[in-house]
């Protein structure tokens, strides 16, 4: 166990937790280039609470840091490399028929502290059977038991390249709370990375990662729900979007019933609580689950066939990156217009929705895209014409095709 682990407070007021947690977010900024939405300081507060809910998906460009912050996070000894031949019998096991032996699991684990780190998901070729990691309360290897209730959850994946990196299931995206794009950077971000200087090996005191043993995340997890309980009107507010997602012929439809959906956005809210150590208790409130929409939803949130065709503006096929950039950003104009259609905010002049929905869209989807002015302009128009605009509002009359894609 490293020292990190070990002189993390076990029985300290949240504001002990918070000022430790400060520590290993130190650590993490000062070994990697991170964009500076926060959505990697929020990753690691869900990864600090643990549990099946508060699981982290890293999806982007090869090479963006994502194992590198896992390794960093969850300690590098506790990564397992999924290869494109694996399947679940590789990653936890099984006997041999020849040998009758049983052979080894590539799945690290402790019993006393759970830490699943899946580095490269996407390479599995059936991601069906590991669905239990989320879905149970513990896992059978062999003959020992691993309890999952308190576990860390952090997965990596490329974007589907048709060869090794694969689709990762809808069923599989679903269960994980939060999801952060990796690779979205600019020239000026790319010539800084470029030239940092190289960095000495992890102390040993963070050889086994930033986190607090399983017991302590589950009472800070535990905590920080019975402070920060969802109420009705935020789950009106998830209802809302999920189903205003589900009318927009530019996204592929999600599953309304899903409760995942919401308890991973109020994970996502806990953590951002837990990294600001501001406001911690209280319940959540749709300002709150706003914020953090791109985070929370970026995992189902895709564009359909059909915007992939109006968003596009070249004629070359639109990149894996720009189209999960485009779905972060049209799940997040999605979400204010809803937010604004609450009545939670004064009600805005005419013409004001157009300037808040695309303002929000760079703030809230916490994923960047150069010279985006195009297709923010048509993504604004088609979220603000899905409401009856006020008279005298400058929304485009562009027309957007109605065919639904699953």
């Amino acid at each position: 166990m490293s020292t990190f682990r070990e002189n993390w407070p076990t029985s300290a007021p949240m504001s002990g937790h918070i000022e430790y947690m400060q520590g290993g977010l130190e650590v993490i900024n000062d070994r990697l280039l991170l964009p500076g939405d926060g959505r990697w300081d929020i990753a690691y507060g869900s990864l600090v609470m643990g549990g099946q809910d508060g699981a982290v998906f890293a999806e982007g460009q090869p090479g963006a840091g994502k194992t590198a912050f896992g390794n960093i996070v969850m300690g590098e000894g506790n990564r397992v490399d999924i290869a494109a031949t694996d399947t679940v019998q590789e990653l936890e096991g099984f006997e041999s028929q020849v040998t009758h032996q049983r052979l080894k699991p590539k799945l690290i684990l402790d019993s006393a502290d759970v830490r699943l780190f899946l580095n490269e998901l996407s390479h599995l070729r059936d991601t069906g059977p590991i669905h239990k990691y989320w879905d149970g309360e513990e896992l059978l290897i062999g003959n020992e038991t691993f309890p999952l209730v308190d576990a860390s959850i952090y997965a990596t994946a490329n974007f589907p390249d048709g060869h090794r990196s694969k689709k990762i299931d809808g069923a599989l995206r679903s269960r994980m709370a939060i999801s952060v794009l990796a690779g979205d950077n600019g020239k000026d971000t790319a010539a800084i990375l470029h030239g940092m200087t190289d960095h000495t090996p992890m102390d040993e005191q963070y050889r086994d990662g930033l986190l607090p043993s399983a017991k302590v995340r589950g009472a800070i997890r535990a905590e920080m729900q019975t402070k920060g309980p969802m109420d009705a009107k935020s789950g009106q507010f998830v209802a809302n979007v999920l189903d205003a997602i589900n009318k927009n012929p530019l996204l592929q439809g999600v599953d309304l019933n899903d409760r995942r959906t919401s308890l991973g956005w109020a994970q996502a809210v806990r953590a951002s609580r837990l990294v600001g150590g501001e406001r911690l208790i209280g319940a959540i409130s749709p300002e709150e689950l706003l914020r953090v929409t791109g985070l929370a939803l970026g995992s189902v949130a895709a564009l359909s066939s059909v915007g992939t065709r109006e968003l596009r503006t070249s004629n070359e096929p639109m990149s894996k990156l720009e189209a999960a950039v485009l779905a972060r950003r049209m799940v997040a104009g999605i979400a204010m217009r809803e937010y604004i259609d609450m009545d939670i905010v004064r009600k805005l002049k005419k013409g004001e929705m157009d300037g808040a929905v695309g303002e929000f869209m760079q703030a809230g989807s916490y994923a960047s895209l150069v010279d985006n002015t195009r297709t923010d302009e048509l993504m604004v128009a088609n979220i603000v014409a899905g409401k009856p605009a006020e008279e005298g509002q400058n929304v485009s009359k562009r027309r957007f095709g109605r065919r639904r894609d699953r």
